[in-house]
Formats: structure tokens, sequence, C-alpha cells
């Protein structure tokens, strides 16, 4: 299958946490490659922290839009539409988890003039998807967040050859982090290891003292390795 030559440029709508878009860097890579397209992508606020740093991205566009748990409000619809409608986009590409409707943003992407539309969804999109792939989740197999986006794409003729999230880390920013280390007694030139166990869904949300015993046995797991 040959990429359209008509889809210059794609909009990536994923409004979500920076998790979340790391989950979807190799779709988002396998459409750069595919297409050879200027990738934009719309997300929240507390998404577009980790944006700057993935390379496949070329723009962003914040917005906290209000069928999200991050929220927005109504007013905040009218402007979104209009810079989605000025970018010119050829084809919006919308992720999300099964949990998630893809409609809200395939409606704001139609309101845009976005002439092609693909995403996941149970019910019938009619309209709002020029291009709708069935969702099986949750009945059938449920899929590892970057399989399900690349299956996503790849419906489209868009693969790539690894599964590798995409990040890249400037030289500074490496810097900066050994210094706020040094700051807290870390010692860079013995092991250590850091856990985040912080989570914005409160499903999702592990004990704190289960944290404590995952931390306690990898800690004597890591100095068992290095004594």
């Amino acid at each position: 299958m040959k990429p359209d030559p008509g889809i210059k440029r794609i909009l990536c709508i994923r409004p979500d946490n920076m998790g979340d878009i790391l989950m979807s860097t190799p779709a988002i890579r396998a459409l750069k490659d595919y297409f050879g397209a200027h990738i934009t992508l719309l997300t929240s606020r507390q998404g577009s922290p980790v944006a700057g740093f993935i390379p496949e991205i070329d723009a962003t566009i914040v917005a906290d839009l209000p069928w999200v748990k991050l929220s927005g409000t109504v007013a905040d619809i009218g402007p979104v539409i209009e810079e989605l409608r000025s970018g010119a986009f050829d084809l919006a590409v919308i992720f999300t988890v099964f949990s998630q409707s893809a409609l809200p943003s395939a409606l704001l992407a139609w309101m845009a003039g976005i002439p092609r539309r693909l995403a996941y969804a149970r019910e019938n999109p009619y309209e709002l998807l020029t291009h709708w792939v069935p969702d099986d989740e949750p009945f059938g197999l449920i899929h590892h967040q970057v399989h399900r986006d690349l299956k996503l794409v790849a419906t489209i003729g868009a693969r790539t050859l690894t599964t590798a999230l995409s990040l890249e880390v400037p030289a500074a920013a490496g810097i900066s982090l050994s210094a706020k280390l040094g700051r807290k007694g870390v010692d860079e030139t013995r092991p250590f290891m850091i856990l985040h166990a912080g989570t914005t869904d409160l499903k999702r949300e592990y004990a704190m003292e289960k944290w404590i015993a995952i931390g306690k046995k990898l800690y004597s797991a890591v100095m068992f390795l290095f004594s």
C-alpha cells in the first residue's frame, strides 16, 4: 500500500497525561515514517511538557477538553476549532484507551474541517469518522496501549520497525538532574533507583505499604548484584 500523497499534515489527538502520549509515540513514528508528514499533537496542559522531547512531533496544540478527566469548559472549544481549522490538516488520528470514546474528538476534527478522521469506535460513528476501526476491547483480547495504537495506524498502512518509545532528553536536562540529585545527597557513582509511586487515576493507585515492600526488595536485589 502506497501512502496517500494528499496527506501532508497530520493531527494526532491525545488529550491525556504524559505517560499516555509516550505510549502513542511508536504509532506517531509510524505515521511520520510512512507519510513523511508534518505531525501536530493536540494534547492537554498536563501532557504537553513531554511533547518537546519527542522528535516525531513538529508542533503542539494545548487544550484541556471537557470530555477528558483533566477537563475544560465549553468556552474552550471555539478557539480550539479555529486553531485546528487554520492548521489545514489532511488527517486526524485519535488515540484512546478502550474506556474512552473517540467521538467527541472526532466531532472536534469534523467541525474543524479535517477531511480524514481515523479512530476506534464501538458504535457506528457515521460521518464523524472516515476511517472507522471497530473496537473489540475490552470484550476480546485487551492490548497493551502501544500495540493498540500501532494496530490503529496500520489500518491505513503506517508501520514502524520497532515498538520502542520515542523520547530524546537533551544534555542540559541530564546536567540539571545531576545537580538536583546532588542536592538530595544522592551519590551518582553508586547504584540508586527512583520509584514513582504516584498516579492521577485513583483506581490504579497502589497501597503505599506495598510500594515500600517493593522498594526494599529492589534495593536488596541491586545491592546483592553490586556487592
